[in-house]
């Protein structure tokens, strides 16, 4: 599969960056543990940023529908860029990371999959046993 087709397949089937807000707060704020209970009784989760705590408030994009963003085409350029291996809070979630870079020796073909190796077959001749990951 191309890079891009996979990431767009891996996305619609996920969408949580378009149903989450992430706010940075300051230190102070969401360190007391008794606010973390006012923050978490109202559903928002609090998590570890690189510069500090960060809410995450769940908050589905008007545009989401089931089958994904109803203006993908003509979506705002903060979704077009965003990459959620980039967000430290969203590195569990984001099924990006999941990509691999793969190589079959069998014809030579490279190609992206998320898949686990052993689960992987070669989208150009089939193979499934002389496949090895390779370096993005």
């Amino acid at each position: 599969m191309e890079l891009e087709e996979l990431k767009q397949s891996l996305c619609l089937s996920c969408m949580e960056c378009c149903k989450t807000i992430i706010v940075p707060t300051f230190y102070s704020i969401a360190t007391d543990r008794q606010t973390i209970d006012l923050f978490e009784m109202r559903g928002i989760e609090v998590k570890r940023g690189v510069a500090g705590p960060v809410l995450l408030i769940p908050c589905s994009c008007q545009y989401l529908s089931d089958d994904g963003c109803r203006i993908y085409d003509s979506r705002p350029d903060v979704c077009k860029d965003y990459d959620g291996r980039k967000v430290r809070v969203m590195e569990d979630v984001c099924k990006w990371h999941r990509i691999v870079k793969i190589r079959c020796h069998s014809c030579d073909n490279v190609f992206y999959s998320s898949e686990e190796l052993s689960e992987t077959t070669c989208s150009k001749c089939g193979s499934t046993s002389s496949l090895s990951m390779v370096a993005a």
